[in-house]
């Protein structure tokens, strides 16, 4: 999404929180943390990653993004960190804003499990990155060549663990499709309601009738696989066709729902925060 970038430069001179996002790139994991933070109406400041330099990397104690400096301590790098800060940083204050995570202890932990599943080294976006580097490494779509170079000296790719890449993808896209049908169904048995509604402006959610933080990975992480439109996310178009590019394996295992519930998300909570 669309943001005043200000450089590392002058990002040193700044008071407050700083985000190192990726800029021209809709990471996934990076447009999560900035909506996670607008969505909790908590100042920071979008500085742009640059893989390059050295000096911007031993200042925000991170090689990557995102990664959040607070004003004080330890920056944060975590997607379970960065959701941490952002669950406590109104508390007890007349500014606290509703938290992201289930109320129930038992829904909690499921939730968790389920955004570890997508955020993790080794869940959804990291093995969809790898896949993505695979495909552009053998010319068949995915990633730049140098980009693919670049990520797949970073994260460990491994060209005969390509199919381990793909059956992953799949069955977190499996688990997630079930956990979405799943709690639909249990809303309209609640509701005496046997319709099925697929119009993209009905409320779906994870868990319950509220949004949680799953809601917002899911829907940043389904970028991934099917970009916005141009005028709602502007990237580069090597990445958009990257990102539109995969095999037909994953292609079966998309399931509608998954972009319904995106583009709900996208509507009804993150373009207009």
């Amino acid at each position: 999404m669309p943001d005043n970038y200000v450089t590392f430069e002058q990002a040193k001179s700044l008071t407050g929180i700083k985000l190192q996002v990726i800029k021209g790139i809709p990471s996934p994991w990076s447009e999560a943390a900035k909506a996670i933070l607008n969505l909790k109406a908590i100042p920071y400041i979008p500085v742009a990653f640059d893989a390059f330099n050295p000096e911007q990397q031993t200042w925000f104690e991170a090689d990557n993004a995102p990664s959040l400096k607070p004003e004080n301590g330890p920056a944060l790098s975590d997607w379970l960190d960065i959701l941490n800060f952002s669950e406590a940083y109104y508390k007890n204050s007349s500014q606290d804003e509703s938290s992201l995570l289930p109320r129930d202890n038992a829904e909690r932990e499921e939730h968790l499990a389920l955004c570890h599943t997508l955020c993790s080294k080794h869940g959804l976006g990291w093995q969809r990155r790898l896949q993505s580097v695979h495909l552009g490494l053998n010319e068949a779509g995915g990633f730049p060549i140098k980009i693919a170079h670049y990520l797949a000296e970073k994260y460990g790719y491994q060209a005969e663990d390509a199919a381990l890449y793909e059956s992953e993808i799949i069955r977190i896209l499996n688990l997630l499709t079930t956990k979405l049908k799943q709690n639909s169904l249990s809303l309209q048995a609640q509701k005496n309601d046997v319709k099925v509604r697929n119009d993209s402006t009905n409320p779906i959610h994870y868990f319950g009738e509220g949004l949680t933080a799953l809601d917002i990975y899911s829907a940043m992480f389904m970028v991934f696989f099917k970009p916005l439109s141009e005028e709602v996310c502007s990237m580069y178009p090597s990445i958009r066709a990257a990102f539109e590019t995969y095999p037909g394996a994953v292609a079966e295992a998309l399931d509608p729902i998954l972009f319904r519930h995106r583009d709900y998300v996208f509507n009804a909570y993150l373009l207009s925060s």
